[in-house]
């Protein structure tokens, strides 16, 4: 299960922080100030869209969506999203099964670098008392077996 996911500014003006979303949670990215991780204070922010992408964090898996930006979301490379070229109507929300993350996929946002670090909850196991034992009914005369 999932525990938390951090997001480490690796390229931009805050280079360093670490933006990190609890599990379960959602958070999103852009440069408008209600943006729960604002992405403010360089040349390159006139490119991020006010409501650039959505990332929700659930104890299955961490998922990223594009919220219609103008320059796109990538993950690894990979696009992940953006607005269409005859956008017309603003949307709110998103929409599909958004891209799942990974521990140390790189997501861009115009000139800004975020790499994933994901957390999982380590699962407590059965104390020794309470393990099972499994016994062989059956008797093998010694020597039989050889190596």
């Amino acid at each position: 299960m999932l525990a938390s996911v951090s997001l480490d500014v690796l390229e931009g003006p805050q280079a360093g922080v670490t933006y990190r979303l609890t599990v379960p949670g959602a958070c999103t990215i852009g440069r408008a100030s209600d943006c729960d991780f604002a992405l403010v204070g360089s040349a390159s922010e006139r490119t991020i869209s006010r409501h650039h992408c959505r990332l929700e964090a659930t104890a299955d898996d961490a998922r990223i969506w594009d919220l219609d930006s103008c320059n796109g979301t990538y993950v690894n490379g990979d696009l992940v999203g953006k607005r269409p070229v005859h956008f017309a109507i603003a949307r709110e929300g998103h929409s599909g099964d958004g891209r799942v993350l990974l521990h140390g996929d790189i997501i861009h946002v115009a000139g800004v670098r975020l790499r994933v670090t994901i957390t999982h909850e380590l699962l407590e196991s059965e104390p020794a008392a309470e393990r099972s034992t499994v016994h062989l009914d059956r008797h093998i005369p010694q020597g039989a077996m050889s190596w």
